[in-house]
């Protein structure tokens, strides 16, 4: 009996290190307390926990059918099962664990907030809300429950009832993850200053960063010798900032620059195995706590360590509070700020940040590249640019394909706007998988006068079907005040022309910088109202459009966004001259 309290003593301080992130104490501990009482059924369960926790699915999945098989009816074992599966792309069988878990335990919240998250995972958006509204009212005031509601609200254009919600979770339970949600949503809402966000980041930081201890470092800041580059991110796979990377590292001069990839994700694809092959070292933080993950990475020696995530989901944050790196810097993911004092640089353009601009806004200093900010990496697969709707005698078509989140109050307004005085012409939304949304939509534009018939609601697909979707527009109408990036390029890439209205930060100034870099500033609009009118005087005249069409995938090409080799040297050199720059500070800050 006494063995058997030891063990279990030591069972569950383990379950606490695993928590924690302390993943090679809570193997210690699994160890001890299995030699005190051999075969414990709660031993596989919990080493089938740690295996989970490093990401070593295989193994994890054996051990916990173990367990299920000696002892089936705890509903944690059906939970984690189901997430091997989720994990391992196999949703029917995980949607059935998360199910036997909710049979053994009806009121499980955990277990509804899975099977949310997996509906989501399959854009059924309809079904996951159901299962988080469930879920609030099993536990009333959960912040997980909050958070992860947000996430749909926003998804489905209710960007001011999922910040409330947010802000409301906070005040229950301030977490650094359920903030940088908040922090990111801002961006959707029309009504949200830029200054505010400014204070929300720094908020952020203050709370949760400011007690980290920071690492010691080395001191070689040698000015002239290669350059280890460090990047973190949860997203090298098929996702822009994939796409971003591949492009880069194709084309970086290896003998000035090493690159080692800190993979902060739990799912991998074709192209994360393409993005092994071009790097030096590939790194997983999966399972590893925020002091460890920076531990390896300054164990690692990296020279300039960046963010390619900000508050999106998956960042690693708090790893950059301990400032692992003598040089950190943000870019890409995240289109503002971290608010971290710890990362000295985030890259730009003048185009995005206009010098004097915006400066204050931003904790950390601003790099601006010589040319385009970020690189476009097109679709691998033959798509050949058509002719636009109109010139084949269906009605003119506008579009707007970006993320749903970004249909802000402002644009809704613009579109219901333009198809009122265009009562012919037809819009093409991208919408989540959501009837009641979709629905709700078609009521918003019915009270304004605009006929069901000039709405065309379509859901994200496969990605050829995405392209495809740009063969039934005209013209896209990019959102404010969050426009498009990458789907800007998209749109451009299939021959489609693009209007923007031109904003006063980064976020809404990215339709400025992609149409100045690409010689088309004629279809920037200085205000909304032009914006309006802009689209409606190209809908009743739209020759100009027709003609254009078929060279912007040429001017794409031709641009400083599909200049791998010129990005490369250009990115080079900001960051060899950012170095210099902290090198010279830090020489200046040195006692004598």
């Amino acid at each position: 009996m006494q063995s058997e309290a030891l063990s279990e003593q030591l069972l569950q301080q383990a379950i606490a290190a695993r928590d924690q992130g302390r993943l090679d104490q809570a193997a210690a501990l699994l160890d001890r307390a299995e030699q005190a009482h051999p075969g414990g059924v709660g031993l596989l369960a919990e080493r089938a926990q740690l295996l989970y926790a490093r990401g070593r699915y295989p193994e994890a999945f054996q051990q916990i059918r173990q367990a299920i098989a000696a002892k089936p009816n705890q509903p944690d074992d059906y939970l984690l099962l189901g997430s091997i599966f989720r994990e391992a792309g196999h949703p029917q069988d995980a949607h059935n664990c998360y199910r036997a878990c909710l049979e053994l335990c009806p009121g499980k919240v955990s277990a509804m907030i899975c099977l949310g998250n997996l509906a989501r995972d399959q854009r059924q958006t309809r079904e996951a809300r159901l299962w988080y509204e469930q879920a609030l009212q099993a536990k009333p005031g959960d912040p997980n429950v909050q958070t992860n509601l947000a996430s749909i609200l926003c998804d489905t254009g209710h960007t001011g009832e999922a910040i409330r919600l947010l802000e409301s979770s906070l005040r229950t339970r301030p977490a650094a993850l359920t903030h940088s949600n908040l922090l990111l949503t801002l961006h959707y809402d029309s009504q949200t200053a830029p200054e505010r966000i400014a204070s929300e980041q720094r908020a952020w930081a203050a709370l949760y960063a400011k007690a980290i201890r920071r690492l010691p470092l080395r001191n070689d800041w040698s000015t002239s010798r290669r350059l280890r580059l460090g990047f973190v991110s949860a997203d090298f796979k098929q996702h822009p900032v994939g796409r971003l990377v591949e492009a880069l590292w194709r084309h970086l001069d290896r003998e000035q620059s090493e690159m080692v990839t800190y993979d902060a994700g739990t799912r991998l694809d074709g192209l994360s195995e393409k993005l092994r092959t071009l790097t030096d070292r590939w790194q997983s933080l999966q399972g590893l706590s925020d002091a460890d993950a920076a531990e390896l990475i300054r164990r690692d020696a990296i020279d300039v360590l960046f963010d390619l995530s900000g508050h999106t989901a998956g960042n690693r944050l708090l790893v950059f509070a301990h400032k692992p790196a003598p040089m950190q810097a943000t870019w890409f993911g995240y289109p503002n700020s971290t608010g971290l004092d710890a990362i000295d640089w985030r890259l730009s353009d003048a185009l995005s940040d206009p010098p004097g601009a915006n400066e204050s806004r931003y904790t950390e200093k601003l790099l601006r590249l010589r040319g385009a900010p970020w690189l476009y990496k097109a679709p691998e697969e033959p798509l050949p640019i058509r002719p636009l709707p109109h010139t084949r005698g269906e009605p003119f078509t506008f579009g707007c394909l970006n993320n749903p989140a970004k249909t802000s109050e402002a644009s809704l307004a613009a579109w219901i706007a333009i198809l009122r005085l265009c009562p012919k012409a037809r819009l093409m939304l991208m919408t989540r998988d959501d009837e009641d949304y979709q629905q709700q939509l078609r009521q918003r534009f019915a009270l304004q006068g605009v006929s069901a018939s000039q709405l065309l609601l379509v859901v994200p697909g496969t990605p050829r079907q995405f392209y495809e979707y740009h063969y039934q527009v005209d013209l896209l109408l990019d959102p404010f005040p969050y426009n498009g990036a990458v789907t800007t390029c998209d749109a451009l890439w299939m021959g489609i022309p693009v209007i923007s209205v031109i904003g006063s930060s980064y976020v809404s100034r990215q339709g400025v910088c992609v149409l100045s870099l690409l010689g088309l500033s004629e279809w920037l609009c200085a205000t909304p109202e032009d914006y309006v009118q802009r689209a409606v005087a190209l809908a009743q005249s739209p020759a100009v459009l027709a003609a254009g069409s078929p060279g912007l995938r040429a001017r794409l090409q031709n641009s400083p966004f599909m200049d791998y080799p010129q990005f490369a040297r250009d990115f080079a050199n900001a960051i060899r001259s950012a170095w210099q720059e902290s090198a010279r500070a830090a020489s200046d800050s040195t006692p004598r």
